[in-house]
């Protein structure tokens, strides 16, 4: 019976070492996620800042240009 205690204490405390690490490991894949989103979403908000401001300058009027007279033709 104290064999079998024994065992069995070892496997509960190989069992929170092996929990202690799976935690470890997924609060470091929980950090990353976090990481790589907050890197997407200011990446997302320069490029609909840049789009932002073409869409300004194609909704302004368009300038006049000159052109110099055509010859030859009736205007």
């Amino acid at each position: 019976m104290t064999e079998v205690l024994k065992q069995h204490h070892a496997n509960a405390a190989f069992q929170l070492q092996m929990a202690e690490q799976l935690t470890i490991a997924l609060e470091q894949i929980v950090d990353n996620y976090a990481a790589a989103d907050a890197r997407s979403a200011s990446r997302i908000a320069e490029v609909a800042a840049e789009l932002n401001r073409v869409f300004e300058q194609l909704q302004q009027p368009a300038q006049p240009t000159q052109s110099p007279p055509l010859r030859g033709m009736l205007p």
